[in-house]
């Protein structure tokens, strides 16, 4: 039995999901930006694609999480808000 541990996973390369992109902003003019959420997470890259008048309301209870976070989390004692 092949043992992968999860960390394994962070050494895989970023994907770049611009051109997966480009065909839906073709197709969606009311598409005004898009963020590649990396450091500082969506807490800290969010606003910085919204208009001052803007808001977001985000549900994280409606997220899949990668098996990965959750070794990271007890591996690192990284709280789930973090």
């Amino acid at each position: 039995m092949l043992f992968i541990h999860p960390g394994d996973s962070l050494l895989t390369p970023t994907a770049i999901y611009s051109r997966a992109l480009l065909p839906i902003l073709r197709a969606s003019p009311g598409i005004r930006g898009a963020a590649h959420i990396t450091g500082g997470g969506i807490v800290g890259n969010l606003p910085r694609i919204l208009p001052p008048t803007a808001a977001a309301v985000l549900d994280a209870r409606l997220w899949s999480v990668q098996p990965v976070f959750g070794w990271l989390s007890a591996a690192g004692n990284i709280s789930a808000g973090e």
